[in-house]
């Protein structure tokens, strides 16, 4: 994952300090979705998850970060350790993400459930 400036894993100046918490994300079932993308090749199956799936996750997870107090310290393949100042926005953020309906309808369409 290339991170831009502001959560960039070498710019640490930026982490709360103090009593935090600590959210790690990941993109359930993503390897078997992979599999399950249109594409000859697990080079086009894996660029279909990143349109599909990777790429809308990342830019959720990085625009509700912004807006409630956190800080991306890493991505980690399909996922994000991120950190809050305060739980309240943590909270906040995961509610937001869980009614996500359109990727949780697509990942649905893939894996046939």
């Amino acid at each position: 994952m290339a991170a831009d400036g502001e959560h960039s894993p070498t710019n640490r100046t930026n982490l709360p300090s103090g009593l935090v918490t600590f959210m790690f994300t990941d993109i359930v079932n993503s390897t078997a979705m992979k599999r399950k993308m249109p594409g000859e090749t697990s080079g086009r199956r894996q660029m279909a998850f990143h349109e599909k799936f990777k790429e809308p996750h990342e830019a959720i997870i990085r625009k509700q970060v912004s807006e409630h107090e956190g800080v991306i310290v890493e991505g980690t393949g399909d996922g994000f350790f991120i950190v809050f100042a305060a739980a309240e926005a943590l909270i906040e953020k995961c509610g937001y993400h869980r009614r996500d309906e359109e990727l949780a309808d697509a990942k649905k369409a893939i894996l046939g459930e």
